[in-house]
């Protein structure tokens, strides 16, 4: 301590350090008296740091740090300017103990003379401790020697600074918002009631609450009050007001409360505290909490056979080892011995698992162990459980709390780590640590395994029903009602699946909304914990049964599948008793919602709900269970923006879109004049008078008059459920209106993106109505409307329906605009990947390929893991033919799952995309199991193309839809159209490495050469050749896209190398600007997918971060501002928010931050921060597996970019 203090405190104030404080001056112990900290020791005595701090003070007192300044190759120096107007050196000769974290290493450092340019004469020079001595400099300089320990130089003149310190105070990000910073939280949890994981960084929750103490630490000379706030969490306890003293602290006791509502996650949820002080906000302190105490209960014992010392393989450096059993107190016991003191200690013997362990289902491991040293701290520079998967030894590293010299439990939580690695099966894992004594006894005992029981993907006694007679209705509805009683604390749980959708209500208040998509055939089970109250409940559990096909949900037999069970009895279950069907006041024969969604939701109430009669029990149906993270149900509160005043324009002909008319193949929707209702004709007949802006008022309330509407505003485009409570002083009908953008006058415009954005709810009679959409959408502006009569409406939320598995990620950086976009990004994922990677939350929510390649891509930077990537693609792989027209057999659709099986459903190169995405994801995590479940539908696919080949090795004619992008592009894709044959060869490709097939590889190399045959022209690349005359005879149309130069170097058909002048014609003068400057105007401009996007991908692969930065502002922030998240499109004119555009946080990432690539298997990270980014400083919490984040920041010194990361252990740097 003596040699690092001045060390340590000179290299703080080199980092703009303001203050630190000591630890501590008075003897503490720790380990029962074992450890022993502190500047004194017990007996009053002074230890050598005390004299060193002394010594420190004294020559240096409250002198600033000027900078480095260079002494020789293996030595350091710091200039401080004193009070008296002279300089003082602080220098010492560098040694391992400081620059290496190996055990072994050489501590001597011997003295080393070094010359300092300083004028002749005498110098004092003062030692760590205090001692002094003269020396005396000639012409030459002064010949200083130095050792490892420091030494302070008196008066020294003329040396200059290498590297200037960082002003006091200023590293990093200013405080956000006036942040003050001198206010810090501190938590002390209470040992009995939780344990310890991942390097201290975890809490296991292992009771239904847990006493905490949460310290308010003041470390600024003055008093302040405020109040300590939380996220996250519940914690009981917490005051509304907390007076700290100076420099003082002040400790809450609280209760923190094991709810589930935020530890549904299996990676657990981040418990945040922050708080407002003396009017400014306070720093943030994060934990993160995982429950064990419900998976431990919920889960098959299984005690492995570990008391077993023949069960153990050797695993140590040690040169002596036995294992042997502890006959006293069970387990085993490992003696192990090392020779020489400076050699590299680590024991982690390593336990395979047995016939009949199986560890696919674990949730939880745990042991307890404990230590004996020949040294009084019994002391580990680390300890971990190491897992291996698939034989090897290869996998997760999870910290745990060094063991003591008594028996101690130490429990890991399984369930995030087994699902980041999907596919791979656990078979052994190691205990231990690295000692630093030489003879270590560490004893090991009741190894245990905790298994999830398959309870999620199967039924108790509950079975699939439906009324008879409607299986085959269009657009029925029922509610399926049953009551029950529970107890305080009572376990009370609702295990549910159904054939297209169900939304369940307790005692009137929303309980939950399922099941995640599936392929057709298959069914996803949901278990969800319920809050009911003490005594009687009511569960209401609607059901949709559309029977119509659509690109959303796909054409199946309707059912609802649920039991409620109460400590585990089933108290409910449909097909047995408790649960029985009513008609509901939603009306059947209404509108499409959308040519790709089924129909839109019209209510009449009050209703009196009748019974549907007798329900027919179904066959068993194929289970799975739910795999997807389940979702946000956040309430998201709106602003309101204006008022209106509309009136009914008879003569308005409204427009009839083709999901009223119908007659698109088999689209199936109602006739016209068999309506009950139409809202999307009523809507278009409202003409608005009037419109004057409002704020929001002090209760929330908005009376409408008849005609009258309200626009309100979400913070971004959400998904979700809109939620109102209306109070109706004469009937009235309700309408609500939405859209993702608003327009210029203020309008909300529900005819847009083609659908019906458009909610009606008719109100017979005066009273209170609470009021919720049965389906999610997506928007971020909404007209409530009020047609007929008085009433008032409540302030409205959008309940959110979107996943939580992209919360941990974050970006942040000097310019603000980068995270807004980033945010924007964000927001566009966990709208489009709660059960499906889909399109867009409203208008389809359809599963698309194509889409998916980088919606794929930004899910495993901003989740950690491809997870829901795969189980989005195993939607594709799973069903072994799909309902597709004879012509489009061997094609695997482009969105699934659906079954409206028209032309627009079958989009080759979408499939080409696939064999891409698959390769990627397989490649990324090592998912073997997926690679063999596609391998007859890549080739299946490579057969169907290969039967539209032409006579010059190139597809021609391809069937369905050639889709290239939303622009000029899509008009040229006929007769041979090159995009398609440069993604074609490059999807060969893919299949080639994915399945060792040099022949697809040869033939790709064909295409590629073929390809620029034909389509170069010397200058750009045609998009299409043309049949010139009637003999079938082909030649180049001549047209060419910006989309279509940009297929050419993204698949490699064109690179940097072979066309140089087209490369640099492309960064130079093409991107978002193009246009505005006129540059090029015979190449029709790209749209954003997938033209942006391959642009931004080319310039990425090309390290071209200065330009990235420049066209991410360009191409994106205009979006981020608007909406809040990112668009199909480049301008405003579909979808606002589109999954795929979330691969923006990727390049965020990559380009910006400096994250050039992550090996998830190896756990490699390549940090490069661009030198050329004008920004000084760039931050963000990057999530690598689902458990695991890396942190990484870079702030520019002298203008050079200087990253430091910080990664889990066992994850490697490469710089």
């Amino acid at each position: 301590m003596a040699e690092f203090y001045p060390k340590s405190q000179a290299l703080l104030q080199m980092a703009g350090v303001r203050r630190s404080y000591l630890f501590t001056l008075c003897a503490y112990n720790e380990r029962g008296g074992a450890k022993d900290w502190g500047l004194m020791r017990r007996d009053g005595t002074l230890k050598p740091v005390f004299a060193a701090i002394s010594t420190m003070t004294d020559e240096l007192g409250s002198a600033p740090i000027e900078g480095e300044v260079l002494v020789g190759d293996d030595a350091r120096g710091f200039l401080f300017s004193c009070p008296d107007g002279t300089t003082t050196l602080l220098a010492w000769r560098t040694s391992d103990i400081e620059t290496t974290d190996h055990l072994v290493i050489d501590r001597s450092a011997p003295a080393r003379e070094y010359m300092l340019n300083v004028p002749a004469g005498e110098y004092c020079v003062v030692d760590m401790c205090g001692a002094r001595r003269t020396v005396r400099a000639d012409e030459q300089g002064l010949k200083l020697a130095l050792d490892r320990y420091p030494v302070y130089v008196r008066g020294v003149k003329g040396l200059a600074v290498t590297r200037p310190a960082l002003p006091c105070g200023t590293q990093g990000p200013a405080p956000a918002n006036g942040e003050d910073l001198t206010v810090v939280l501190q938590v002390i949890h209470e040992r009995k009631d939780f344990s310890v994981a991942a390097g201290q960084a975890t809490l296991l929750v292992e009771k239904e609450e847990g006493a905490m103490t949460v310290n308010v630490w003041n470390l600024s000379d003055r008093p302040k009050t405020g109040r300590v706030t939380v996220e996250g969490a519940v914690l009981r306890g917490l005051p509304e007001k907390v007076d700290l003293p100076a420099f003082g602290k002040v400790e809450l006791p609280v209760t923190f409360v094991n709810d589930d509502a935020f530890l549904a996650n299996p990676a657990g949820t981040l418990m945040v505290l922050g708080g407002m002080f003396d009017g400014r906000k306070i720093s943030r302190t994060a934990l993160r909490i995982e429950d064990t105490m419900r998976a431990v209960r919920d889960s098959k014992k299984i005690v492995l056979a570990a008391d077993d010392p023949a069960n153990w393989q050797r695993n140590t450096s040690a040169d002596d080892f036995t294992c042997e059993r502890n006959e006293q107190e069970g387990g085993v016991r490992m003696r192990n011995a090392w020779k020489s003191s400076f050699s590299n200690r680590w024991i982690y013997p390593r336990y395979v698992l047995q016939l009949g362990e199986d560890a696919s289902r674990a949730t939880i491991l745990e042991f307890e162990v404990r230590s004996r040293q020949n040294k009084v701290e019994n002391d580990y520079s680390m300890s971990a459980l190491m897992l291996g998967f698939d034989g090897t030894d290869q996998g997760d590293w999870l910290k745990f709390e060094h063991p003591s010299e008594v028996w101690e439990k130490r429990r890991f939580n399984l369930a995030p780590v087994l699902a980041a690695n999907k596919g791979r099966k656990l078979t052994s894992f190691r205990i231990g640590g690295n000692p630093r004594g030489t003879e270590v006894d560490y004893f090991i005992r009741n190894v245990t395994l905790y298994v999830a029981k398959p309870a999620s993907a199967t039924f108790a006694k509950a079975r699939p029903v439906w009324p008879a007679g409607e299986t085959e209705t269009l657009n029925t509805f029922f509610t399926f009602r049953c009551e029950f009683k529970a107890a305080a604390g009572d376990d009370v749980r609702l295990r549910a699946t159904a054939g297209y959708i169900y939304k369940a209500r307790l005692n009137g208040a929303f309980a939950a909304f399922g099941p995640a998509r599936v392929n057709p055939g298959f069914f996803r089970v949901d278990d969800w914990k319920l809050t009911p109250r003490e005594g009687a409940n009511v569960l209401e559990v609607d059901v949709a049964g559309y029977n119509c096909p659509n690109f959303y949900l796909a054409k199946q037999m309707p059912f609802l599948q649920a039991e409620v069970c109460v400590n585990g009895r089933v108290v409910a279950a449909t097909g047995n008793e408790g649960f029985a069907a009513f008609t509901t006041g939603k009306l059947r024969k209404t509108p499409r919602y959308a040519y790709q969604r089924p129909y839109s939701e019209v209510y009449r109430l009050p209703f009196s709900a009748k019974p549907a009669g007798a329900v027919e029990v179904q066959p068993p149906k194929k289970l799975l269970p739910r795999e997807w993270a389940y979702p946000t149900f956040a309430c998201v509160k709106s602003s309101p923006l204006s008022r209106e005043r509309t009136c009914r324009d008879d003569a308005m002909k409204p427009t009839v879109p083709r999901f009223i008319e119908g007659g698109l193949g088999d689209f199936v929707c109602f006739p016209p004049d068999e309506l009950e209702d139409n809202p999307f004709f009523e809507m278009q007949r409202r003409k608005t008078v009037s419109r004057e802006p409002i704020t929001a008022t002090s209760d929330g309330r908005y009376v409408l008059n008849d005609g009258e509407g309200i626009v309100f505003a979400l913070d971004r485009v959400c998904g979700g459920f809109p939620v109102l409570t209306v109070c109706v002083e004469s009937p009235t009908a309700i309408y609500l209106t939405h859209d993702e953008v608003l327009q210029e006058d203020g309008a909300v415009d529900f005819l847009r993106t083609d659908t019906m954005a458009t909610l009606a709810w008719h109100l017979d009679a005066p009273g209170d109505y609470s009021l919720e959409s049965f389906e999610p959408y997506g928007f971020k502006y909404f007209r409530i409307l009020s047609v007929g009569g008085r009433a008032t409406v409540s302030a409205p939320i959008l309940r959110t329906y979107e996943s939580p598995c992209a919360s941990r990620a974050t970006f942040k950086s000097s310019d603000p605009a980068l995270e807004k976009i980033f945010e924007a990004a964000r927001g566009s994922y966990v709208a489009n990947a709660v059960d499906c990677l889909t399109d867009c939350p409203n208008r389809e929510r359809g599963g698309w390929l194509g889409d998916s390649f980088f919606t794929g891509r930004a899910s495993q930077w901003l989740t950690g893991t491809g997870f829901n990537e795969k189980l989005f693609l195993q939607n594709f792989s799973r069903p072994d033919t799909f309902p597709a027209p004879a012509r489009y057999q061997g094609l695997v659709p482009a969105i699934w799952p659906c079954d409206l099986m028209c032309r627009e459903c079958f989009i080759p190169t979408y499939d080409m995309w696939l064999i891409g995405e698959i390769e990627e994801c397989v490649v990324r995590n090592g998912y073997s199991d997926l690679k063999e479940q596609f391998r007859p539908k890549v080739f299946g696919i490579l057969d169907f193309l290969k039967k539209y080949v032409n006579d010059y090795g190139l597809l021609q004619h391809l069937p369905g839809w050639v889709f290239i992008e939303w622009s000029k592009a899509n008009e040229l894709v006929y007769d041979v159209n090159y995009p398609s044959n440069m993604l074609y060869a490059w999807a060969l490709d893919a299949a080639a490495r994915l399945y060792e097939r040099d022949d697809f590889a040869a033939e790709a190399l064909r295409i590629r050469d073929q390809v620029r045959r034909e389509s170069y022209n010397g200058k750009w690349f045609c998009d299409n050749a043309v049949v010139k005359d009637r003999v079938g005879f082909l030649g180049p149309s001549g047209q060419c896209t910006e989309v279509c130069q940009y297929f050419a170097f993204f698949t490699g058909t064109a690179t940097p190398e072979s066309h140089p002048d087209l490369y640099r014609t492309l960064l130079a003068d093409f991107g978002p600007n193009r246009l505005k400057k006129g540059l090029h105007p015979e190449v029709a401009p790209a749209n954003f997918l997938f033209g942006t996007l391959l642009r931004m991908e080319i310039l990425s692969r090309e390290r071209r971060s200065r330009q990235m930065y420049d066209e991410l502002r360009d191409y994106f922030l205009y979006m981020a501002e608007k909406t809040g998240t990112l668009w199909e499109n480049d301008k405003p004119s579909a979808s606002c928010c589109h999954g795929f555009a979330s691969i923006a946080a990727a390049y965020l990432y990559r380009d910006i931050l400096g994250v050039r690539q992550i090996d998830y298997r190896s756990k490699r990270i390549w940090v490069d921060p661009p030198a050329d980014m004008p920004l000084d400083w760039c931050e963000g919490i990057v999530p690598v597996s689902a458990t695991e984040e890396v942190r990484v920041r870079w702030q520019k010194v002298s203008g050079v970019p200087e990253a430091t990361v910080d990664v889990p252990e066992g994850w490697t740097v490469v710089k």
